[in-house]
């Protein structure tokens, strides 16, 4: 089963200039709907994904520590720790690890990245599951400088 409307619509033999909203509406078909959150159960169990699971590896990128990952110093000399040492939880906090060699005539020089998982994503995506944000919490990020995170909650 295919979950793009369109290809879905296509596949049910559709022409393809009225797949498109063929596939919309059948979408909102009542008749649909249960064959599809049938077909969504389904994948579900045969990946054997739980909620628990979701919410586990949403609570390892939302409460991970930069510090299970590297380490520096006041004078610089930042040092990456090697991934057979990583603690489980840090490890699976890490989007990509990167590194470019660049050669010149003066030399060799060599830069790492690790670039972690968004924690302000994970934190949001944890405070609408368990309910934290409601309709009147305003969450603004601003983009210049520093991430900030302003949350403003009206008590009227």
């Amino acid at each position: 089963m295919n979950f793009s409307a369109r290809e879905a619509a296509l596949a049910a033999g559709y022409s393809p200039k009225t797949a498109e909203n063929q596939g919309c509406q059948l979408l909102i078909n009542p008749k649909v709907r249960p064959i599809l959150a049938e077909e969504i159960k389904k994948r579900i169990e045969k990946a054997e994904i739980s909620s628990q699971m979701v919410l586990r590896e949403l609570a390892r990128v939302a409460f991970s520590d930069i510090r299970d990952v590297m380490s520096w110093g006041a004078t610089g000399g930042v040092k990456i720790k090697p991934s057979d040492e990583l603690e489980e939880g840090a490890a699976r906090a890490i989007e990509s690890v990167t590194e470019t060699i660049t050669t010149t005539e003066s030399g060799t020089t060599i830069r790492r990245e690790v670039k972690m998982h968004s924690k302000m994503n994970a934190l949001e995506k944890l405070a609408k599951v368990f309910k934290m944000l409601t309709p009147d919490t305003n969450i603004n990020i601003m983009n210049n400088g520093p991430q900030v995170i302003l949350v403003d909650h009206s008590d009227e």
